[in-house]
């Protein structure tokens, strides 16, 4: 119900708990800001070594920092990848470079100049494609190196190429690694996607590289909300069957049987999203006598 201009409340931000998501993802503050400079670096390096591989530009941004023990990010790279061991500066840091198997399939149709009208599908590399992915690492590599905010690049070296990271060992089940990487994004991405570069750092040792000194996480109000009355929140899913621009003679000309033609691929899943914003990939489906999707 409408409030007159006179019973409206006047509200401000103070009168909102402020939502901290870095002390949410157990990432320290000063941590997250060393590490966003020196990615943010090789985003842009990264971007241009790219034309040396391939004839067409790519966009380079950078995925979420977020911590967690290795048993737990590992759990969750259930799909065939491919990863590469490193250590930074005389084994100071140890990490890994990931790509699930189909992203890096993407990148070498992309460097391989072929036009992809949806998302490869999953299959073992060939030889060839083995040799690129390496040189696709190598290459990320030393591009990271190159990025090191100081005025020499930062050694790195690679290990072998590992075919089943979710069986690493690099790390102990416990121990705490922060996860970040990139978002690349190649002239097939509007088809088929982009690909997402994992790259999972051990944290003690970053911090101590990058002379972040350990700070206490402060509680703040988003620390102390209730895990059980989170779960009993109810949250609207909406799945997107597409969309269309209409200028208005043609909307106003529409009759039954008009045929409107959507932006959504019929071969392609739907998005599933929560306050308009995509979260989820589904296929449409039905069961009983009632229309569902089944997750992607």
């Amino acid at each position: 119900m409408a409030a007159s201009s006179r019973e409206r409340i006047q509200m401000s931000n103070q009168d909102y708990p402020v939502y901290d998501f870095l002390t949410a993802s157990k990432v320290d503050r000063g941590l997250a800001i060393a590490l966003k400079a020196w990615l943010n670096k090789f985003n842009a390096l990264f971007e241009e070594k790219w034309l040396e591989l391939a004839p067409t530009p790519i966009k380079v941004s950078m995925l979420p920092i977020t911590a967690h023990s290795f048993e737990e990010i590992r759990s969750k790279w259930i799909r065939p990848a491919m990863a590469v061991p490193f250590n930074i500066g005389q084994n100071a840091v140890q990490g890994l470079f990931m790509f699930e198997r189909t992203d890096i399939i993407l990148l070498l149709m992309e460097i391989l100049s072929e036009t992809l009208t949806q998302r490869p599908t999953d299959r073992e590399l060939t030889t060839i494609e083995t040799s690129l992915s390496e040189m696709l690492f190598q290459t990320s590599a030393v591009t990271l190196g190159e990025a090191w905010p100081e005025k020499e690049p930062m050694p790195i070296a690679l290990g072998d190429m590992d075919p089943q990271p979710s069986h690493s060992r690099l790390f102990t089940q416990f121990k705490e690694v922060i996860a970040t990487g990139c978002m690349i994004r190649t002239a097939n991405s509007e088809q088929a996607g982009p690909s997402n570069f994992v790259w999972v750092f051990a944290k003690d040792e970053l911090m101590g590289f990058l002379n972040v000194p350990k700070q206490p996480i402060k509680q703040t109000d988003s620390a102390r909300i209730d895990e059980a009355n989170v779960k009993r929140l109810t949250i609207e899913l909406c799945a997107s069957l597409g969309t269309s621009v209409l200028n208005m003679n043609h909307l106003m000309h529409l009759v039954p049987g008009s045929v409107v033609r959507l932006s959504q691929r019929v071969d392609k899943p739907l998005n599933i999203c929560v306050n308009d914003q995509p979260v989820l990939k589904a296929w449409p489906g039905q069961t009983d006598d009632n229309q569902c999707v089944l997750i992607d």
